[in-house]
């Protein structure tokens, strides 16, 4: 059951309308709210002459569109016009909004831009509609959970008590040691097809990367030497190389001391633009030298097909 929903407009204002109030002190009163469920997605399908039915060609998710159903009730020291014009300014026509649902067992969040508010002005019982359109046909899941983040490497504790120095002269005892994984394992939580951010944090100089999704058997290599020739120098600890796979969003980053640079281009031309699937996904990386100094993570966002 949805407990609540906030509004976020783009100036950072937030209004949060609980529903089932009868008595809202925003005046405010959600009567319904469509469009938190999957949405409507386009399946291509091609006939062929020479067999029966059709042949499955593309599937693709439309956009979002969520409409809110307010009821204006008079409430503490707001008028039904108050109340009214409380609606122009967090859902401002043509502007962006973030919505977060709250609900019994998860929490959701999704950008929009606001279409359409029509408040009926002249009914006695006054209400409106506000339509805001979302580019993602998928809800996020809000909060601490709201994504997951996978490392290549582990921390290996080698210090048990009770212990014993074998050489009194020199510090031989190890307290931990990290050890370096080439290949992992995504279980990943979502409901939908996602996007990643890969990151490769440098120990030390590393040459030619090549990321590999072992599940979908694709790949994606990066060129070191047209990287150091962009940066000027070769790379060295504290360098980052980032790369987001997600749509509308696709990026190869290198980051130094705070400074980001644009290496999109040295990138393979045949590389593959990794997305994760609901469930396991197998992912590997290799360097043509420096294997070993390089912390490379993956994160994604995990999405929602509705509340």
């Amino acid at each position: 059951m949805i407990k609540g929903v906030t509004i976020t407009n783009e100036f950072g204002e937030s209004i949060t309308i609980t529903l089932n109030d009868t008595e809202p002190r925003t005046g405010l009163f959600i009567t319904e709210i469509e469009g938190l469920g999957p949405p409507k997605a386009d399946v291509i399908m091609k006939s062929i002459a020479t067999m029966d039915g059709k042949k499955f060609q593309i599937a693709r998710g439309n956009e979002r569109d969520i409409i809110f159903h307010f009821l204006f009730i008079p409430s503490n020291d707001l008028s039904v016009e108050d109340s009214r014009q409380l609606t122009y300014k967090y859902f401002p026509l043509k502007r962006k909004v973030h919505l977060i649902f709250e609900t019994d067992n998860r929490s959701a969040e999704v950008d929009g831009y606001v279409e359409e508010n029509e408040p009926d002005i002249f009914r006695e019982d006054s209400d409106t509609a506000i339509t805001v359109k979302c580019e993602s046909p998928w809800l996020k899941k809000h909060g601490l959970e709201g994504s997951q983040e996978i490392l290549f490497s582990d921390v290996d504790h080698r210090f048990e008590f009770e212990f014993e120095d074998p050489d009194d002269l020199s510090p031989t005892l190890e307290f931990s040691a990290i050890e370096v994984k080439r290949e992992n394992v995504i279980r990943y939580k979502g409901e939908a097809d996602s996007g990643i951010i890969m990151s490769m944090f440098a120990y030390g100089r590393f040459t030619h990367p090549t990321i590999y999704n072992n599940t979908t058997r694709e790949r994606m290599t990066i060129d070191t030497n047209k990287v150091e020739t962009l940066i000027g120098s070769p790379i060295k600890y504290g360098d980052e190389i980032r790369i987001s796979t997600y749509q509308n969003d696709k990026y190869i980053h290198f980051i130094r001391d705070g400074r980001t640079t644009n290496i999109l281009n040295t990138i393979d031309k045949d590389a593959d633009w990794f997305t994760i699937h609901p469930g396991d996904n197998i992912f590997s990386y290799t360097c043509q030298a420096g294997e070993l100094d390089v912390e490379f993570t993956i994160k994604a966002d995990i999405l929602l097909q509705g509340v």
